[in-house]
């Protein structure tokens, strides 16, 4: 646990665990996963996402680098 942080999950990690989910219906016809999607949004809330605090940093000095420098512009 001291090297990872749960975190609640955003629209766009919801989205993708529906699609994971629905895959695995597809190709399986698991009946748990038909049982998650028929209820996906009462049971969304159970899900947690576990980030690995390193691979955060990198993720977040990674997004500081495609943000743009701002320039100071002078009148004159």
């Amino acid at each position: 646990m001291e090297m990872v942080d749960i975190e609640s999950i955003s629209a766009e990690d919801a989205q993708t665990i529906y699609e994971l989910v629905h895959n695995h219906y597809k190709y399986t016809q698991s009946e748990l996963a038909y049982k998650i999607l028929d209820n996906f949004s009462r049971l969304i809330h159970k899900f947690v996402k576990v980030m690995p605090r390193e691979y955060k940093r990198i993720l977040e000095m990674k997004q500081a680098e495609e943000i743009p420098e701002l320039q100071e512009v002078l009148d004159g």
